[in-house]
């Protein structure tokens, strides 16, 4: 029965940032959740600017503890502290993303690769063939816009 419960919590509290661009598209594993030796898995995956897929596991262990396979954490959590753990990872995808723009920009810059913010988003575009809308929300945009002016890059 835990499992059917915590299923039914993580479903809750996923669910306002499921599928939405400034948490990179957030989605749960087709499989969710995953049964294993180890327990329940349940594996997200979400897209971080200029970068590969991000993929996060949750494992519901057999005594009702929670783990992690995503960061270097080998500790086993309550399910409360656990779940809080998890949705603050979740919680910091927007800050993520923007962290590694900027990092892949000044990244660019240093190898001559580009010269600004403007124009490694306009070759993303051309590239991908996507308006700059579907990479990143207005806020995201605004707020890279704001840090590369400020910061004269």
């Amino acid at each position: 029965m835990i499992k059917e419960q915590f299923t039914e919590l993580i479903d809750k509290e996923l669910d306002p940032y499921l599928g939405r661009l400034d948490y990179g598209n957030l989605r749960k594993a087709k499989d969710w959740p995953a049964s294993s030796q180890e327990g329940y898995t349940f594996q997200l995956a979400y897209e971080l600017n200029f970068g590969s897929t991000t993929v996060s596991f949750l494992v519901l262990t057999p005594n009702s503890t929670l783990s992690f396979w995503h960061l270097d954490d080998e500790n086993e959590y309550n399910l409360e502290e656990g779940m809080n753990k998890f949705l603050e990872e979740i919680k910091e995808i927007p800050d993520k993303r923007i962290k590694r723009t900027i990092e892949s920009v000044q990244t660019a810059k240093k190898a001559n690769i580009i010269s600004s913010f403007e124009e490694l988003l306009n070759k993303a575009c051309n590239e991908l063939k996507k308006d700059e809308l579907e990479l990143y929300t207005q806020e995201e945009l605004d707020k890279l816009r704001n840090y590369f002016s400020s910061h004269n890059t």
